[in-house]
């Protein structure tokens, strides 16, 4: 790896629970490409006092022709973050992937139960961030259904990027044509976009549930995190197991599907194309 020029060559900066650790997962696989062994480094909004050798170190396996990059979901919602890679690494090629925003607040929901990180009821939630929609879980930059609301994080990254080098990609299209979708990432990256995606396409991260909430919510509320050996993290790794979380009530899903309407209206007009059909939260033959 080159060490002249600014690190990194792309990342993949969101959205959460949108299917970043696939595409990082598959990129990992690129001849072309190399991802830091640390899937969210998070150098540009939480540890960027240790400096850019500390960050430069995730990539030090690199091999003189690939491209380097990561994955780090929470970059496209701190504007600090969003200042300090412009400053490192202005020509950077970002690419941002889209799942509709109630799947994607549901899924967030559940799997912030998993890791103990929530345990709120959703209504609950719904209620507080209505009321006060910066409001937001300990130590998350941002709450459940704002992180859902894409357009106004994308204005943003657009204020500090040239459009071109941003690439907008939607979960639809993981599941419905993945190798299309990992062609059109690889071409936008700089990269053989022939290589197709590893094991025919199939997605990392599925979810997750706890064998136990309570001893996800005790790691968290006694501070077992800080127990020496990363046996805190260790133990909540290993108490979450894979699991389908449960289908969400159609009535609270049209709610939902109501109030991020407006915002997908905007967003669709900021792309100049439509959204892919299943975001109207119309059934089928609708």
């Amino acid at each position: 790896m080159s060490t002249n020029r600014p690190l990194p060559d792309w990342l993949i900066i969101g959205a959460p629970k949108a299917g970043t650790t696939t595409l990082a997962a598959w990129l990992g696989e690129h001849p072309g490409a190399y991802v830091s062994p640390v899937k969210e480094v998070s150098y540009f909004d939480l540890h960027h006092e240790r400096g850019p050798d500390w960050y430069a170190g995730h990539f030090a396996g690199a091999q003189p022709h690939q491209l380097v990059g990561e994955a780090t979901p929470a970059y496209m919602y701190v504007d600090t973050a969003l200042d300090r890679l412009a400053a490192a690494a202005p020509d950077v090629r970002l690419a941002i992937i889209l799942r509709e925003p109630v799947d994607r607040v549901w899924s967030n929901y559940w799997y912030f139960r998993a890791m103990g990180i929530d345990g709120r009821p959703f209504r609950r939630i719904l209620r507080t961030e209505r009321r006060k929609p910066t409001s937001a879980p300990r130590g998350m930059p941002i709450g459940h259904l704002a992180a859902s609301r894409y357009i106004d994080h994308l204005e943003a990254i657009a204020q500090r990027f040239p459009r071109d080098q941003l690439a907008v990609l939607f979960f639809d299209d993981l599941r419905t044509d993945p190798a299309r979708l990992f062609a059109t990432l690889c071409c936008h990256f700089g990269l053989d976009d022939t290589v197709s995606p590893p094991s025919g396409g199939r997605a990392h991260n599925v979810g997750r549930m706890p064998r136990w909430y309570w001893l996800q919510w005790a790691s968290l509320r006694f501070g077992l995190h800080r127990l020496p050996f990363d046996l805190g993290p260790k133990m909540r790794r290993w108490n979450v197991r894979p699991g389908s979380y449960p289908s969400i009530d159609p009535a609270l899903s049209a709610e939902l599907h109501e109030l991020f309407a407006p915002d997908n209206e905007r967003l669709a007009a900021w792309l100049g194309r439509a959204l892919p059909p299943e975001w109207s939260g119309a059934s089928p033959g609708e």
